[in-house]
């Protein structure tokens, strides 16, 4: 009787850990503009690519991320691969939250609202 209910709570919490742990490796919030690409998840790092048809842009660029009352910017170049990588903390959102990015860069701007996936 007693293997029976160690091996019934052995699979309940193996169960409960790996349900707990899919649902945060899957958040991940994601925007386009048409210009930019922004990819925010688990490993904390937002990455900005440029996907616009022009030439890249050769200036470092300005960014602003608003994540309901967090405010980061910053001004930086982008990778040869067109690509820049932002170290920030996660946070999950509410429903009623959103995360606003505002790129500026050589006398352009484009803002865009980042979703849940």
């Amino acid at each position: 009787m007693l293997k029976k209910l160690l091996s019934f709570v052995i699979i309940i919490f193996t169960a409960l850990f790996i349900s707990a742990c899919s649902d945060n490796e899957r958040q991940m919030y994601v925007g386009k503009s048409d210009n930019w690409e922004v990819n925010y998840g688990r490993e904390e790092n937002f990455a900005i690519k440029y996907i616009g048809e022009e030439s890249m842009p050769k200036t470092e660029i300005n960014y602003i991320i608003v994540q309901g009352l967090r405010t980061t910017d910053g001004n930086s170049p982008l990778n040869s691969a067109g690509v820049m990588s932002i170290k920030r903390p996660f946070r999950e959102q509410n429903d009623d939250t959103n995360i606003k990015v505002t790129i500026n860069w050589e006398g352009y701007s484009e803002e865009f609202i980042l979703e849940s996936r």
